[in-house]
């Protein structure tokens, strides 16, 4: 361990093994608490950057599919496309629910931190228009993350 700039690290060996074979931008993997399943963005199917959920084992990625919507929004966006998309996810620490932000339904600004169970189509909204600054890491249990929203 050593400490930079007050923030503790540890260095691990890195471990670099290609999980995906496709044309899409595959990005911010994050592996569920017990290992066996991993949630990613990715552009793949529609070119929106949705999230998929995928199972894992034998150092591959199985049964692979989306989790959140393609959809068209119905609010006039300032900068961002007219489709909504997802970004950012993480994992409860008991691996039950997944974290994201979306900007579901959000004209301005990155979106809202939404909530996601694996299985289930419902996207709880955990906050409203508000540009976020999420910590995964302050997260003590899946019902008290901690982050700061400016209006």
């Amino acid at each position: 361990f050593r400490n930079v700039t007050g923030v503790q690290t540890c260095a691990l060996p890195i471990w670099e093994h290609q999980l995906t074979a496709n044309k899409a931008l595959n990005l911010e993997p994050r592996w569920s608490p017990d290992g066996k399943q991993i949630v990613f963005v990715s552009t793949l199917e529609t070119g929106h950057f949705l999230l998929y959920l995928s199972g894992f084992g034998d150092n591959k990625i199985t049964a692979t599919q989306r989790i959140t919507d393609d959809r068209k929004s119905s609010v006039k966006r300032y900068y961002y496309s007219t489709f909504d998309h997802a970004i950012h996810p993480f994992w409860s620490r008991d691996g039950k629910e997944i974290y994201c932000i979306s900007n579901r339904e959000v004209a301005h600004g990155t979106g809202d931190l939404v909530r996601l169970r694996p299985g289930s189509p419902v996207q709880e909204r955990m906050t409203r228009r508000r540009r976020l600054f999420v910590s995964p890491a302050s997260c003590k249990r899946a019902s008290a993350c901690h982050f700061s929203g400016v209006a």
